[in-house]
């Protein structure tokens, strides 16, 4: 089992801003975002001890601890799948064949924001 952050919502993911020489939209990503997906590689290796499933299926299970309830299950676990393919926990998210994913009030709960992540051989 692995705790990380609650990852950033969904809106922040990718940003458009227009090119000043080109006048064309240019993509980036945010520094929190690229803030995020560090601490979740680094927690991997801290926590995980750098298991990694190449190219085989994996299941994930998520259970995410949340300040508030506003949030979608389903914006959830985009950002945290990527994060963990950066981490190479996997070579890429289609080998993802079953996920589940929940939330619970954290205040609750008795405990501080964050996701509990588990990744299995399918």
């Amino acid at each position: 089992m692995l705790k990380i952050p609650v990852p950033p919502s969904n809106n922040r993911f990718v940003r458009t801003m227009t090119s000043k020489k080109t006048g064309k939209p240019v993509f980036y990503t945010p520094a929190d975002v690229k803030t995020y997906r560090q601490q979740v590689i680094a927690e991997y290796f801290k926590q995980g001890k750098g298991i990694r499933f190449g190219t085989l299926d994996v299941v994930i299970d998520i259970t995410a601890y949340l300040s508030v309830m506003t949030r979608d299950v389903d914006n959830i676990p985009k950002e945290i799948f990527d994060s963990l393919k950066m981490a190479g926990v996997f070579k890429d998210d289609r080998q993802i064949v079953e996920f589940s994913c929940r939330k619970i009030r954290a205040k609750d709960a008795g405990t501080d924001p964050h996701c509990f992540i588990v990744v299995k051989r399918a």
